[in-house]
């Protein structure tokens, strides 16, 4: 019986090891999914951005429209309208410019956390090498003292 203890502090020390080093693979496949994620949102809050900033648009350009037109049927061709409507237009630009902007900012927030997601996972996953080296030593001094002992 005295000679199976050594033999189970061994195989004690390779499941702790194992373990170890597989949660930190583990880990780290579950941040690289995370990071994945996170840059499919970047993407979208992209496409996000420029679709709303492309209804704004049309919805100035249409806005616009409808007011030249009644402008025009009613005789109506002064210089300050005209100027009141190219205030409008470039507030409906700086609108849309705005919507894209905040997009943007969205989506580097995004980009932000997937490389910290992936620094993260990196990070675990040398860590649990670490870990499971230093288990291994700890097993291995563990069984040496013990059979030094007897």
């Amino acid at each position: 019986m005295a000679a199976a203890i050594p033999a189970l502090m061994v195989m004690s020390t390779v499941l702790g090891v194992v373990s170890t080093v597989n949660a930190g693979r583990q880990a780290k496949k579950t941040a690289e999914y995370n990071a994945t994620i996170a840059t499919q949102n970047a993407d979208l809050a992209r496409k996000r951005g420029a679709a709303q900033a492309e209804r704004k648009r049309k919805e100035i350009q249409k806005l616009m429209g409808a007011q030249r037109a009644m402008l025009g049927a009613s005789g109506v061709g002064s210089e300050s309208f005209r100027d009141v409507l190219d205030e409008q237009i470039e507030m409906g630009e700086t609108d849309a410019m705005n919507l894209e902007f905040g997009a943007q900012v969205d989506a580097q927030g995004f980009e932000n956390t997937a490389a910290l997601d992936r620094a993260q996972g990196k990070n675990a996953q040398r860590s649990s090498l670490y870990q499971g080296a230093a288990q291994a030593l700890s097993g291995a001094g563990s069984a040496y003292s013990y059979s030094k002992g007897k």
